[in-house]
């Protein structure tokens, strides 16, 4: 904040005169370390053991134990004598490893005891001022000391003439060049030069004039106009300390919660928009020792709705702890854009309102708006970090107030007085409708009874012949120092009511209860600045927070004190975050987070797919496989190690969610050990019953998931999910891999979904080779599974194989770009206004309307080959002799149950023989072509070889 206060009895300067009465500052002794008596209770008692000498032992042993008066046991000193001796172990500790940085600072101390080793690093320092002053001579350079110096000086000085050089060094603050001016004016001195410097907050401007000039030099008139100037100049610090502002110190804290807030914000609906938002800060009255009560802004700082960011600021109450004041947040998208922000008309801006406040007397029937405050912010989402500065706004009096006493309110006021201030500032405090309230007025009537009254009241009370203070709630908890809402209260008052002689009270409070031996209570001189009374009037204005006692903002990371989980989260949802800004608006991050994903398979395709899947922000993930990882795997397979394979190896499914939670620990993954049933695979009597355990589960994990990926090894193992995914109509996807080719594809709808009519497929009979698609009530053609296509029915395939046949042998690269591809899928589907239900598309074709998709088209099945590093797109339709989603096979599976899975694991050719293909196959082999053999020799000329 801009502080124009100064405090004479500094502590920075030693005074032989200065009495260390009541108001000695305290704060040149903590409240726990006094003196050299560190670790001695005062007022106690001693340790109830000491050390005596065993005459039989010769050694010393400790003293029997006494017991005081309250009856402390022998464990409890003893504990207490060990945290002692604890306590004083780590007191040495730092103590040597401080001597030891100093032996390091001068040479040759190898050998010193501790107290030459001191007495040494004092010379050393004395020595470096020594020099420090030496080098600074010539240079104006600004010390931490405020002082007036006037002595005589030949530099510059004119022959037969006497000049003094005058210096001034104190904090900056912004009317002090004006002031300095002013005083010179007023001197008419002869300057001769000017100079000035800067070091952080501190600056020292020196001048060089001229006294006396001739023959006849007075030299007692000469030294009389150099304490005249010493005089004024000392005024100008006095001024300073008379002045009732706040204290060179931060006044504003920003909770965690609102970086949170204004995180999620940003990400989830500002976007790239920079507009101003209205925000709430919070306040009370001092009420803890030696800290302030700073200006807060919590999460719920922020407004809860996009819609509150217009011109109507959010109202949001407070109560007794938490004051209300309106702000205004100007978040912007690059650092640079923060840096190069128009500060000051910014903060103009924010004066004008105030101003409007005062004028209009908004600010009369709601004072909170005395102190508004102004907040710009730069959020680096990707590393934590926030840059932000606040400014208070304060209107500038000119000629400035004059503070002409400042005393604990419990001394300005009367013993009956007091009393009744205190009680009548508990009940306003103590009241919802007034708690929150920051101004306000204290009436005192003749029989020193005190009543607390709203500002809208004063000229009530100015009629009533009482005694009249302006009180406000003051947050400050310097001794000598009022808060800095009093700052624009004294403006109010001087511009609405044109008082130049304001008494006030600074409100404090201990333990939630007033308190007027903290509280201040005063008297200020006010002076109506120039065109003052005027609302065209534009008021100079100071405000910008100080950061150290510099002008710059201020810098958070949060990285470090964030939840790992809850930073992992926010980490992993930023790039899809970012997409909505721009490239996809219309992404629903909500859809991808609450899909629950099963993934049948945990091998090469499957580790990728989970890592796609994590990419895209779904985060309910289930894995089934029933192989364990193998020596070969991890360099394939991503979400696996080589401390995966010992002992046997681990379970894949066991495996992969591990490996999953170790990347996000947020993500809600299930490992299931449990092999697919398959056709072509003969199920023994003895594991009938186990058999069909398994399929029930699987029944029951598709039914409970919403898309299903089918990545499994052998075709056979995808023919029961396939099945099972028609029946409930769950989004099914499917990747294969050959060696350099892999075939990606969505399974169409289940032949009984609503928003298709099959009842006319059952009686349709396959009388022709043609007569293969199935079409809806609205003749769309479903689209077909992975299976349509297949004229056998689903056999054994691992059977009377080679090692390499037996294996999945790829290349590297086709697993992760056929993964890929496959969650692409499942992201179009959810995004797709039809979802699973969506036509097939292809590239370059204007009649599907898929540039008006947010994410183009929608493909049906995609082939793609790295030997010639092409890729197409096919659409199949459903076929109704389908072993898998035909409405025959689905209509079988849901009369017979289990039983019909049996039947269709141990006999292949059943689903062959319910489906039609055998008759299919017997047709195709008995159909005949009739070949034309005549040869027409006039049309020799016409043929083509092919």
């Amino acid at each position: 904040m801009d502080s124009y206060s100064y405090n004479s009895n500094s502590s920075y300067v030693y005074d032989p005169n200065t009495s260390f009465g009541s108001n000695f500052d305290q704060r040149l002794f903590g409240p726990f370390s006094i003196g050299g008596f560190n670790g001695v209770v005062i007022g106690g008692s001693a340790p109830s053991h000491s050390l005596v000498l065993d005459s039989e032992k010769g050694e010393l042993v400790k003293a029997p134990a006494r017991v005081g008066k309250k009856g402390v046991s022998e464990e409890k000193t003893l504990a207490a004598l060990k945290s002692h001796s604890e306590a004083e172990r780590r007191r040495r500790e730092r103590i040597n490893a401080h001597l030891t940085t100093l032996r390091g600072l001068v040479p040759s101390t190898d050998k010193m005891d501790k107290a030459t080793l001191l007495a040494e690093v004092i010379t050393q320092v004395r020595e470096l001022k020594k020099t420090v002053t030496e080098a600074s001579k010539g240079f104006l350079i600004p010390t931490d000391a405020d002082e007036v110096r006037v002595e005589s000086c030949k530099d510059g000085a004119e022959e037969g003439a006497v000049s003094y050089r005058a210096s001034v060094c104190c904090d900056y603050r912004p009317q002090l060049y004006s002031e300095l001016r002013q005083a010179i004016d007023v001197l008419q001195l002869e300057m001769v030069k000017v100079e000035t410097s800067t070091l952080g907050s501190r600056m020292k401007t020196a001048f060089v004039f001229t006294c006396c000039r001739g023959d006849n030099i007075n030299l007692e008139e000469c030294q009389s106009h150099a304490n005249h100037v010493h005089q004024t100049l000392s005024s100008l610090l006095d001024k300073a300390a008379a002045m009732p502002e706040c204290s060179p110190t931060t006044e504003s804290k920003v909770d965690e919660g609102f970086w949170h807030r204004l995180s999620s914000l940003k990400l989830n609906k500002l976007g790239i928009d920079d507009s101003p938002i209205p925000i709430t800060g919070f306040y009370a009255p001092w009420s803890h020792p030696q800290v302030p009560n700073n200006l807060t802004l919590l999460a719920q700082s922020l407004p809860t709705e996009l819609s509150e960011r217009s011109s109507t600021e959010a109202t949001i109450h407070g109560n007794r702890n938490r004051c209300p004041v309106q702000g205004t947040l100007y978040n912007m998208n690059t650092i640079e854009s923060f840096h190069e922000l128009d500060k000051k008309n910014l903060l103009k801006e924010e004066v004008k309102k105030i101003w409007d406040d005062i004028h209009t007397g908004k600010a009369v029937e709601d004072s909170a708006l005395l102190s508004r405050f102004l907040l710009i912010s730069f959020a680096d989402l990707k590393n934590w970090t926030f840059h932000y500065w606040f400014a208070f706004p304060a209107l500038v009096l000119d000629p400035p107030a004059t503070l002409v006493d400042l005393r604990r309110a419990s001394e300005y006021f009367s013993l009956e007085e007091a009393e009744s201030v205190s009680a009548a500032c508990n009940e306003w405090r103590n009241s919802s409708f007034t708690a929150e309230v920051p101004f306000f007025l204290v009436s005192i009537d003749p029989n020193s009874h005190a009543t607390v009254k709203h500002l809208k009241d004063w000229e009530t009370c100015q009629s009533d012949g009482h005694k009249l203070l302006f009180g406000f709630y003051d947050p400050c908890h310097l001794p000598n120092n009022p808060g800095w809402p009093l700052r624009n209260f004294l403006a109010l008052i001087c511009v609405r009511w044109s008082l130049k002689s304001v008494r006030f009270l600074c409100y404090r409070e201990n333990r939630g209860f007033a308190d007027l031996g903290l509280s201040l209570a005063g008297e200020a001189l006010i002076t109506v600045p120039q065109g003052w009374r005027e609302h065209q009037c534009s008021p100079n204005a100071v405000g910008w927070e100080h950061n150290k006692g510099r002008q710059v903002s201020r810098c958070i990371n949060l990285a470090k004190s964030m939840d790992p989980t809850r930073l992992a989260i926010s980490a992993a949802d930023l790039n899809l975050k970012l997409m909505r800004w721009r490239a996809l608006p219309s992404l629903n991050l909500d859809a991808l987070s609450s899909i629950k994903c099963l993934l049948l398979g945990a091998g090469t395709l499957g580790c990728q797919v989970a890592r796609m899947l994590l990419a895209w922000g779904v985060r309910k993930i289930t894995l089934l496989d029933n192989g364990r990882v193998a020596m070969s795997n991890p360099l394939r397979q991503s979400l696996y190690t080589l401390d995966d394979c010992l002992n046997g190896g681990e379970f894949k499914a066991t495996a992969a969610v591990k490996s999953l939670t170790r990347i996000f620990p947020a993500v809600d993954a299930e490992g299931i050990v449990m092999a697919i049933p398959m056709p072509g695979h003969p199920v023994p009597n003895h594991e009938e019953d186990s058999v069909l355990e398994d399929c029930r589960r699987l029944h029951d994990l598709i039914d409970s998931h919403d898309a299903v990926f089918l990545l499994t090894d052998t075709r056979e193992s995808r023919w029961l999910p396939t099945l099972l995914c028609a029946n409930t109509n769950k989004i099914t996807i499917t990747a294969a891999l050959g060696f350099d080719s892999f075939l990606v594809m969505r399974h169409g709808s289940g032949p009984f979904s609503s928003n298709h009519d099959f009842r006319a497929e059952a009686a349709n009979a396959l009388s022709a080779i043609g007569n293969v698609a199935q079409t809806d009530s609205d003749g769309r053609q479903r689209l077909g599974c992975y299976f349509c296509n297949d004229v056998i029915a689903p056999i054994d395939s691992t059977a009377n194989r080679t090692l390499d046949q037996q294996c999945t042998v790829t290349r590297p690269g086709l697993a992760p770009i056929a993964s890929a591809l496959a969650v692409e899928l499942l992201v179009g589907i959810l995004h797709h206004p039809q979802g699973i239900f969506a036509d097939g598309e292809v590239a370059n074709s204007s009649s599907n309307g898929s540039s008006e998709q947010p994410l183009g088209i929608l493909p049906h099945q995609i082939r793609g080959s790295l030997s010639q590093f092409s890729q197409m797109m096919l659409v199949g339709h459903s076929s109704n002799s389908c072993t898998a989603c035909s409405s025959t096979v689905v209509s079988e599976y849901q009369e017979r149950g289990m039983e019909f899975i049996i039947q269709a694991i141990n006999h292949p050719t059943y689903l062959e023989d319910l489906t039609g293909l055998t008759e299919l196959m017997k047709s195709a082999s008995s159909f005949n072509l009739d070949w034309d053999n005549e040869t027409d020799l006039e049309e020799d000329d016409d043929c083509v070889e092919v």
